[in-house]
């Protein structure tokens, strides 16, 4: 039990991270009388909206908070507040999915998407690191609030 609560943080991050290879968005795309499906990956979202970058640091950043000196004095703090940014940056992301696979020159193209088991992952992820961040580090993070 010892080492499922001391690798339980890092084992989700790690799931977040390997969520964004999955469909974060699945994007119709109809014009006229074509209809397209395009699967807008989460690494894809991240490399053409860079907004979204924060997925792929926030989870790295709280595996290297353990051994980087100088950010450990912030990780309780951390745990809980990239996990909460990451969420708002996943929906961001689905919501600028449509725009990454419309074509811009074309206004008669409709694009409607629908979120994708990558997004999911990614968020029920996040969500479970910052309900165990905040579990294991309740007491710092009370303290720091306080100062």
């Amino acid at each position: 039990m010892e080492i499922v609560k001391k690798y339980l943080l890092k084992f989700l991050c790690v799931v977040a991270l390997i969520a964004l290879f999955f469909p974060m968005a699945i994007v119709t795309v109809e014009g006229g009388y074509n209809s397209e499906e395009v699967v807008v990956s989460g690494f894809m979202a991240a490399f053409q909206g860079y907004i979204a970058m924060l997925l792929i640091v926030g989870p790295i950043v709280i595996i290297a908070a353990d051994y980087i000196e100088a950010i450990k004095d912030y990780k309780p703090i951390m745990i809980v507040a990239i996990p909460v940014v990451c969420i708002i940056v996943t929906f961001i992301a689905y919501l600028q999915a449509a725009g990454l696979a419309a074509v811009a020159d074309n206004p008669y193209v409709d694009c409607t998407s629908s979120l994708g088991f990558g997004g999911v992952l990614c968020l029920i992820a996040h969500i479970g690191i910052a309900v165990v961040g905040y579990l294991e580090n309740k007491d710092a993070i009370k303290t720091m609030i306080k100062k």
